[in-house]
């Protein structure tokens, strides 16, 4: 990571920051060179499985969700952050203080949305099932929509996330360049 501008850093939703991906952010995150980083929840869709039951609704359980990582994200980053400041880190505490609104994604929605049932594999399959039966049972006969699994795949936000973090490492090249290009005019 020292050598990495951006970092998305991909958490499975169902142990959402765990020990071993806190003590990899604790220890392996550089003390200073990666200038964003971009917090993921991953397997969304397992977690509103999970909690679908608890619910009598698509929405009310995307609300739960949300509601309980972002609070997860906020402690435990707020935590490191401070670990870091204490630690003389100010660069690093900064970075890591920022990571309170993941993104909560699915590459089993986006692929319910985007391709044909046919090519998905038994997991996803298998998934697509539980879910559909579950809001069919537990939210009055609720059937998922293109719309729902867009939004729980949530590819547009991941996608806007990159463009911005590219549109980012353009600038910071060409302020390298021009800094690079100061520095060999002075010498001459």
């Amino acid at each position: 990571m020292a050598r990495c501008d951006v970092v998305f850093f991909l958490s499975r939703s169902g142990q959402f920051l765990d020990q071993s991906d806190m003590h990899l952010l604790a220890n392996q995150l550089p003390q200073s060179g990666v200038k964003r980083m971009i917090l993921v929840a991953g397997q969304y869709d397992a977690l509103l499985l999970d909690d679908g039951f608890n619910r009598d609704s698509l929405a009310a359980t995307e609300d739960n969700l949300t509601q309980r990582i972002h609070k997860r994200a906020s402690t435990e980053m707020g935590k490191l952050a401070e670990q870091r400041r204490q630690a003389g880190r100010d660069e690093n505490a900064d970075l890591i203080a920022q990571l309170t609104t993941p993104i909560l994604a699915s590459t089993f929605a986006h692929g319910f949305a985007h391709w044909p049932q046919e090519q998905w594999n038994e997991a996803m399959q298998h998934v697509y099932q539980e879910l559909t039966e579950m809001a069919e049972d537990e939210w009055d006969g609720y059937q998922f929509s293109h719309a729902d699994w867009l939004r729980i795949a949530c590819f547009d936000q991941l996608t806007q996330a990159y463009q911005v973090a590219r549109q980012d490492k353009q600038q910071l090249l060409q302020q390298q360049k021009e800094g690079i290009s100061i520095g060999n005019t002075m010498k001459n």
